[in-house]
């Protein structure tokens, strides 16, 4: 497989590193509250939807290319399977000694 690099995105995602962080802060509100609420809360939302989207992409790639490969996907789902049997009863024990009298 080939390492492709994306310029743009490797920029944008460091813009919106700041913009998580200013939503988490805010960091204009000393100065206005108006201008603060129209950066952090208007202009900044978009940067959690972004990190979802470019993640998507990228690591959609990779598991397509391993869905391809059919012998790694049982073995990857039949672990994940015998695993989730023991988190369900996990998760019922817990909620049964927590919850119920």
């Amino acid at each position: 497989m080939y390492n492709k690099t994306f310029a743009g995105i490797d920029y944008f995602r460091f813009i919106a590193a700041f913009f998580v962080i200013a939503i988490h802060i805010s960091p204009l509100s000393v100065l206005s509250e108006g201008i603060d609420y129209l950066i952090t809360y208007c202009i900044g939302r978009i940067a959690v939807p972004f990190f979802f989207m470019t993640t998507g992409y990228f690591v959609l790639a990779r598991y397509i290319l391993i869905l391809k490969n059919d012998k790694y996907f049982l073995k990857f789902y039949k672990r994940y399977g015998i695993s989730e049997l023991f988190m369900v009863n996990y998760r019922h024990d817990f909620i049964r000694k927590e919850f119920m009298p």
